[in-house]
C-alpha cells in the first residue's frame, strides 16, 4: 500500500491518514482500498459509457466553457 501515497507531504490535518501505524483509525485496510479503487473504476466506466450515449452533454458543457469565457474576457 505504501506505492499508493502521495509523493508530497500531505497537510498537517491530513498527515494522519497516511500513517504506517497498522491500527491507524483515519486509514483504509489493503481490502477496504481495493474495493474502493473498484468503486471508482466501474464509475468512471458507468461515466464514460453515459457521455458517449448522450452528446447532447458535451454539447451543453462546451456552451457553457465557450459563454464563460467569453464573458470573462470580453
Amino acid at each position: 500500500m505504501n506505492g499508493n501515497r502521495p509523493k508530497q507531504d500531505p497537510p498537517r490535518s491530513m498527515s494522519n491518514l497516511y500513517s504506517s501505524v497498522p491500527n491507524d483509525i483515519g486509514a483504509l485496510s489493503e481490502r477496504q482500498q481495493a474495493a474502493l479503487n473498484l468503486v471508482k473504476t466501474q464509475t468512471r466506466k458507468t461515466n464514460e459509457l453515459y457521455l458517449r450515449n448522450h452528446p447532447e452533454v458535451s454539447i451543453m458543457i462546451n456552451s457553457l466553457v465557450r459563454y464563460c469565457y467569453c464573458a470573462f474576457y470580453s
